[in-house]
């Protein structure tokens, strides 16, 4: 009966065993998709940034258009006023 007992002890004792493995296991795919998460929120993070930048290039271009049309303005106005000054002295 003993030879039994300890049989059944050994099977209970594996079985723990089993079942301490399986709640590793558990916790091993916990931490793996609590990782895919963490990589999918940098990832949208990511996209955001790059969506930051192309928004900021497309102002600096703007910016570039305005200074480049502000110029153009400048020079009409100065040969503008050449022509005035042609025109009032006669040259």
């Amino acid at each position: 009966m003993n030879d039994g007992a300890n049989l059944m002890n050994d099977e209970a004792s594996l079985m723990n065993d089993g079942a301490n493995l399986m709640n590793d296991e558990a916790s091993l795919m916990n931490d793996g998709t609590s990782l895919m998460d963490d990589e999918a929120n940098l990832m949208n993070d990511e996209a955001s940034l790059m969506n930051d930048g192309t928004s900021l290039m497309d102002d600096r271009a703007n910016l570039m258009d305005d200074g480049a049309n502000l110029m153009n303005d400048g020079t009409s106005l100065m040969n503008d006023g050449a022509n005035l000054m042609n025109d009032f002295y006669g040259t």
